[in-house]
């Protein structure tokens, strides 16, 4: 993940939302890009983030400072994608139903040193399945993962 030199918008609407305390926004994504007083909910002081990633996804995150919640639009419309890269472990998780992709089923799988097979993870989405295996690739301890549609 790598900061944009500058915040950029995506469409209308945010496509993920969540609820998290001041410290624990500072501590995830460091010190915002900028800070305004408009925002997507409610008029408060609101902290911005913008960030892209290798696959491609660019996300922006406004996260409002009286009720704690903070929005993401990207400029892609796959809200199982930008979780992928952020993490499950955020209050009070919001998805916006246009924003799950219809579709066949993808299942992230692994196969162990003895031979065991494992399903790890299931998507909807394709590139959030692709991300979620290359994530799982890149650890230290080689195991074989594959991705099976259903």
């Amino acid at each position: 993940m790598r900061r944009l030199a500058r915040p950029v918008m995506f469409g209308e609407h945010p496509i993920v939302a969540f609820r998290a305390e001041p410290d624990r926004m500072r501590d995830r994504f460091g010190v915002s890009h900028a800070k305004e007083v408009d925002a997507w909910v409610v008029p408060s002081p609101t902290d911005i983030w913008a960030f892209a990633f290798e696959c491609g996804l660019e996300i922006l995150i406004q996260w409002t400072e009286y009720i704690f919640v903070a929005e993401i639009a990207s400029n892609e419309r796959d809200a199982e994608h930008v979780i992928v890269h952020l993490g499950k472990d955020f209050s009070d998780l919001w998805i916006s139903p246009e924003a799950q992709p219809a579709g066949r089923r993808r299942e992230v799988w692994r196969q162990d040193d003895n031979g065991q097979r494992v399903m790890v993870e299931s998507f909807q989405s394709a590139r959030a399945a692709q991300c979620f295996l290359q994530k799982l690739e890149s650890h230290k301890h080689k195991q074989f993962y594959w991705i099976e549609a259903r």
